[in-house]
């Protein structure tokens, strides 16, 4: 609802804005002109004795309107008073106008900016779609790393958002004009942290749309749909898995490493990929993996190693992949 009488008034001050920005601004130059001129004219000698000029004149107006009233030049005869009068008449009006039409602009900025309703102006930043555990995750591994993010969310959780001090835009994700409000033209990447893969499909088509080079990125919950949302123009899927936040940010900030992780099983083929997390300190060789399987890297903290030997030492906590047999139906 406050998208919606924003996109009205956003088209009304389209006809309106400039014709009155430039009315008040010309009224005001006109009063202060004319009153500055006025003034020097009719009120020649101050009350000290000093003779009145163009620069004290205008600082008389501008203390005027501004209802300053310092008291150190005050009109001393009828028509400098006649002048007074005219300034703090129209003068009044005309700064009152300027100043609510200030306030109107800046409390509108600030209301769209808490329901999300604005343009990201960043460059070279990453375009996450979607709110879930693994959004999460990556949000925090870019924000330890600096870099810059915005979040395209639909307007259901922006409180949220607005408590951790989430950088987001809100509106429908399969819109072109959400995607452009995001930035997605001058961005480096897009992440897509959708929990239904069909509608992670959508976005990334509406995304080649807007820019073929975009670098597409997404999660993917179902293995079936892997081919699928590779055939729809994304660069890297991830399938499911308990650690997809950290992959899904080791994808952005390291891509290579993730995509040849992963396109050792992009095919149709009889492996899968397996996982498991080293519960003590051990050699590689010590550690106990399904009878056939290859370990192909292991992932220690944010980094991979796929130079492997027995003699690696693993810590506790950190990841093992490898390869095996896909399990036949």
């Amino acid at each position: 609802m406050i998208y919606f009488f924003y996109a009205i008034r956003r088209r009304l001050r389209r006809v309106f804005s400039a014709r009155r920005a430039f009315g008040i601004g010309g009224a005001a130059a006109t009063i202060i002109i004319t009153g500055t001129v006025f003034f020097y004219l009719t009120e020649p000698v101050l009350p000290d004795g000093t003779k009145n000029s163009l620069f004290n004149s205008l600082y008389w107006v501008v203390e005027t309107v501004s209802t300053v009233g310092y008291g150190d030049i005050v009109p001393t005869n009828l028509y400098a008073k006649l002048v007074f009068f005219y300034v703090i008449i129209f003068g009044l009006g005309t700064f009152a106008a300027a100043l609510t039409e200030l306030g109107g602009y800046i409390a509108e900025k600030r209301l769209l900016q808490l329901h999300g309703f604005r343009h990201s102006k960043l460059k070279e930043h990453i375009v996450i779609v979607g709110y879930n555990e693994s959004a999460k995750e990556l949000i925090q591994r870019l924000r330890d790393s600096d870099a810059d993010y915005v979040l395209v969310v639909n307007t259901s959780s922006t409180e949220e958002l607005r408590s951790e001090g989430i950088n987001f835009i809100a509106g429908d994700m399969l819109l072109s004009s959400t995607l452009r409000r995001a930035g997605i033209e001058r961005s480096d990447a897009l992440v897509l942290c959708l929990d239904q893969d069909e509608e992670a499909v959508m976005v990334a088509l509406k995304a080649r749309e807007i820019r073929k080079d975009m670098r597409i990125i997404a999660t993917c919950a179902r293995y079936e749909d892997y081919s699928i949302m590779k055939d729809a123009g994304i660069d890297i899927v991830i399938p499911s898995s308990k650690y997809q936040g950290d992959m899904l940010a080791d994808a952005v900030l390291d891509a290579y490493s993730v995509d040849l992780l992963f396109g050792l099983i992009s095919g149709k083929g009889s492996l899968e990929l397996g996982e498991m997390v080293v519960e003590r300190e051990s050699k590689l060789s010590e550690l106990s993996i399904p009878s056939g399987s290859r370990i192909i890297a292991v992932r220690s903290g944010s980094n991979y190693t796929v130079d492997l030997n027995d003699g690696l030492l693993l810590r506790k906590g950190d990841i093992v992949f490898f390869l095996k047999e896909k399990l036949r139906k």
